[in-house]
């Protein structure tokens, strides 16, 4: 059985490292509720 491709949705895929620290249960339910991948990265979005 394929699964269909994700969908990412870079303006809420993509948290800073900071975030996580700040609320790492936030990020935890958005790839669970999701099923994104989560890009961390430690500069700010463009």
């Amino acid at each position: 059985m394929r699964l269909p491709p994700m969908q990412i949705k870079f303006s809420e895929d993509i948290i800073l490292l900071t975030g996580l620290k700040v609320n790492p249960g936030k990020v935890v339910n958005h790839a669970k509720d999701t099923h994104h991948p989560i890009l961390l990265t430690r500069r700010r979005k463009m």
